[in-house]
């Protein structure tokens, strides 16, 4: 699939409101190692645990209401989506 910004802006408008906002940080021990600057985005801070509460949540909401009557569907991790 191909994004652009207005896609992302869209997403975002779409489950910010379930969301954290997460911090992004660094190790020094690991940039050390490393001989580099790096940053760890921590979406393990979500609500759930996990880091994919944004594109899971995202994928349930942008999916059309119609489709949600089954209340049966699975979405796989590239947020494709299956009804059963």
């Amino acid at each position: 699939m191909n994004y652009n910004k207005e896609d992302i802006i869209e997403s975002h408008n779409r489950i910010s409101k379930w969301i954290h906002r997460t911090p992004i940080l660094q190790s020094s021990s690991i940039n050390k190692i490393a001989e580099a600057e790096i940053y760890f985005k921590c979406e393990n801070f979500q609500k759930i645990g996990a880091f994919k509460m944004r594109g899971a949540l995202n994928a349930v909401m942008s999916t059309k209401k119609q489709n949600l009557k089954t209340k049966k569907f699975i979405f796989y991790q590239d947020l494709s989506l299956i009804h059963i």
